[in-house]
């Protein structure tokens, strides 16, 4: 039933799970496991008090309608006097750039928020019907699911929009991940640095000269660098925490460059070396920039060839489609799969339960995902969730050679006697 009341956020079974852990005390993965449980009328009654809260908690913008805010305020003229806010809810979007800019007129009437498809239909509807109504030189800005980008990015070219951009919303993963994800101090200190970053390389006019100072700034300057001494893999994926500490790995470090590059409207652009993350800078005379991560320094045939035979094989060759430019998706799971692989590593499993979930939420049906999840759950003694999981994995790769394995593994479960928690 809470599921249903809050089918209108982006993550409902999410949000009904955490309050209901809350309301019993017990961890989510206990709820999960033990679903079909009734509660009692006071538990019914307290439950409901927390919903009726969180409800009105979505009063307060959240930090991505701030980005959006952010965004129409920097793209559009401010003596532009008509605005139009289309599936409004609370209204949040329109009073904000209200009280920002007096001269607005805003128009913002009431709309349903449920839509299907994940809300693509109503999205899909308002870029087909906006040519009817922006004026010469308008602007259309949209508020999507983490997960829509290139959805989304296919209906604006369907209908013949230019000048297409999309623009991340830091907290989305991590916060579905980690409740204590800070998305507001981290939103604020990226707007800053991006803020210094433009100043700082404004006195160049090539754009190459442009990237050259901000790979200063940002390795010299901030001294954002690869990890060192003793710590947790884990420490050095979390945004926030490589933002505080300065160190990373190459693709939490590579992510932060190139989001304020593209701020920028640099040409930097992530490649999935099969050793590493590394970055591209293609530049109009046919030459290019690939760049480490790490320390920002240039890299030459050489080197990635050196690393191919040091990490995959002494035999290994370096081909032209390993420097190819990777879809901002891969990168994120590429991203996602080791953090992820760092909490089980450190016995973090409830957190990792967190990002195989996201992981599902990019691909539902991805079996691998699916029994990663599974040996998860077997980790948290939630055994017939992980039966489930393992065996759709053992149903739909059965040629797999580690589908022995776990069939081992679903023996041992089915031998366990059901552990209450």
């Amino acid at each position: 039933e809470t599921i249903k009341i809050f089918s209108n956020f982006e993550y409902p079974r999410y949000e009904a799970e955490i309050l209901l852990s809350h309301v019993l005390k017990r961890s989510r993965s206990w709820i999960i496991a033990f679903d079909e449980k009734k509660l009692n009328e006071f538990t019914q009654k307290k439950l409901k008090n927390f919903v009726d809260r969180r409800l009105i908690d979505t009063l307060i913008p959240r930090p991505d309608t701030e980005i959006l805010v952010e965004k129409v305020l920097s793209k559009i003229n401010k003596d532009q006097k008509y605005i139009l806010d289309l599936g409004t809810g609370c209204g949040a979007i329109a009073l904000a750039l209200a009280s920002i800019c007096s001269n607005f007129n805003i128009t913002a009437p009431i709309n349903a928020l449920v839509s299907e498809n994940n809300g693509l239909k109503d999205i899909e509807l308002i870029i087909n019907q906006a040519k009817n109504y922006l004026f010469y030189n308008g602007w259309l800005f949209i508020e999507h699911g983490w997960k829509q980008k290139l959805q989304v990015q296919f209906l604006f070219k369907k209908y013949n929009f230019l000048n297409i951009q999309s623009y991340k919303d830091y907290g989305a993963a991590s916060q579905f991940i980690r409740e204590d994800f800070p998305v507001e101090s981290v939103v604020l200190d990226m707007c800053n640095k991006i803020q210094e970053a433009q100043s700082y390389i404004s006195s160049e006019i090539e754009p190459n000269q442009k990237l050259k100072k901000l790979l200063n700034l940002f390795y010299k300057n901030w001294n954002f660098g690869g990890a060192s001494g003793i710590y947790k893999l884990s420490d050095v994926l979390w945004i926030d925490n490589v933002l505080k500490t300065r160190q990373g790995t190459a693709v939490s470090l590579g992510v932060l460059l190139l989001h304020i590059a593209k701020e920028l409207k640099l040409p930097l652009n992530p490649v999935a070396f099969p050793t590493q993350l590394i970055l591209r800078a293609d530049w109009s005379n046919k030459k290019k920039w690939l760049i480490n991560p790490f320390n920002g320094d240039l890299l030459d045939q050489h080197t990635l060839e050196v690393w191919l035979k040091g990490n995959i094989s002494p035999t290994a060759e370096l081909y032209e489609n390993d420097l190819y430019q990777a879809e901002s998706i891969t990168i994120i799971r590429k991203m996602l799969n080791t953090l992820k692989s760092a909490l089980m590593e450190e016995k973090n499993m409830e957190l990792a339960l967190n990002v195989s979930n996201v992981l599902l939420q990019i691909d539902p049906n991805d079996p691998y995902e699916i029994r990663d999840r599974g040996l998860i759950y077997a980790h948290l003694e939630c055994n017939h969730v992980a039966l489930t999981d393992l065996l759709y994995f053992v149903e739909n790769c059965p040629e797999d050679p580690i589908s022995e394995i776990i069939k081992v593994q679903i023996h041992t479960i089915e031998q366990k006697k059901m552990i209450l928690h």
